[in-house]
C-alpha cells in the first residue's frame, strides 16, 4: 500500500493485492469469514484470533513471527486486528470491513458475554460470562462503570489503528482519520443490516462469487433493543457518536452501490 494508491471508499476490484479484512466484533463478521474463506485458498490465508477462540486460527504474536516467504504468499488476511497489518505485509494490500448500527452492536457484544451459548470452556469469553455473572454485572456498569474501550467507538478505532485512547476521549480528528482511511485504503465497507448488497460488493472486489452462509454465532438469548432502558441506549448512542456517523455514512455508500 502506498500513499499514491487511493481506491475509493466503496467498491474496487482487489486484483493481485492482499485482502485484509477487519473483524469487528459482533458485527456479523463471522459469517462474511466463513464465505471469504472459501473463496480463497488455504495456504494463502491468515486467520488471527485470540488462542481460544477459533481452530486454525493463528494469535497475532505467531502472525508476526511469520517469515518474509509465508507473508508473501498470502492473500487474504482476517481477524480481530486494527488497520497497521498491512505494514507487515510485503505485497500490496486493500481493506475492507463490516460495519453494525453502534448501539445494537454494544448490546449484542454485552449479551455474548452474558449469555452466548457454545463458548469454549475457559476461554476468554467463558471467564467474562462467569464474571459477570458471578457480580451481577449490568449492561450500563459494564460500559460506563468499567469503563469498556469495546464500547467506545470501537469501528472508528479500528479503523484508524489509534492506540492508548482513554475511554471517552475519542475525538472528531480521529474520526475524520478514519475517513481518511477509507477514502484511501479500503475497498468495501459492509453493513450487517444489509447483508445482499454487502456480499454482492465484497464479490465485485475479490472477483468470484462468494458462497452463502447463514447467519453464524447468532445469540437467541440476547434482548431486542425495545425490552432495554431506553435511558441507557441513549447514554451508548451518545457515548458512540463516531461510530454513528460512520456507521450511517457506510450505510449511505452502500446503498449508492449499484
Amino acid at each position: 500500500m502506498t500513499e499514491q494508491t487511493r481506491p475509493s471508499g466503496s467498491s474496487r476490484a482487489l486484483g493481485d493485492d492482499t485482502l485484509v479484512f477487519l473483524h469487528l466484533p459482533k458485527t456479523g463478521g463471522t459469517s462474511l469469514r466463513t464465505s471469504l474463506q472459501r473463496a480463497f485458498d488455504p495456504a494463502a490465508t491468515a486467520l488471527i484470533y485470540p488462542a481460544d477462540d477459533l481452530d486454525g486460527a493463528m494469535t497475532r504474536e505467531q502472525f508476526a513471527a511469520l517469515s518474509t516467504e509465508e507473508l508473501e504468499r498470502l492473500r487474504l488476511v482476517m481477524g480481530h486486528v486494527s488497520y497497521g497489518v498491512h505494514r507487515r505485509l510485503p505485497r500490496p494490500c486493500r481493506y475492507a470491513t463490516i460495519v453494525r448500527e453502534p448501539v445494537d452492536r454494544i448490546v449484542s457484544l454485552y449479551y455474548h458475554y452474558r449469555n452466548l451459548p457454545g463458548v469454549r470452556f475457559m476461554s476468554k469469553g467463558h471467564r467474562e460470562r462467569l464474571r459477570l455473572r458471578l457480580r451481577r454485572v449490568s449492561l450500563e456498569d459494564w460500559v460506563f462503570s468499567e469503563r469498556r474501550i469495546p464500547a467506545d467507538n470501537l469501528m472508528v478505532r479500528n479503523i484508524t489503528g489509534a492506540k492508548g485512547i482513554a475511554f471517552g476521549a475519542c475525538t472528531e480528528a480521529l474520526f475524520e482519520q478514519a475517513m481518511e482511511h477509507i477514502e484511501r485504503d479500503f475497498v468495501a465497507i459492509a453493513v450487517t443490516e444489509d447483508m445482499g448488497r454487502s456480499t454482492a460488493l465484497l464479490e465485485a472486489v475479490v472477483g468470484r462469487p462468494l458462497a452463502t452462509v447463514g447467519r453464524e454465532n447468532v445469540n437467541p438469548k440476547r434482548p431486542l433493543l425495545e425490552d432495554v432502558d431506553p435511558a441507557v441506549l441513549e447514554r451508548v448512542r451518545d457515548l458512540n457518536e463516531f461510530d454513528v456517523r460512520l456507521y450511517e455514512e457506510a450505510k449511505r455508500r452502500l446503498e449508492a452501490y449499484q
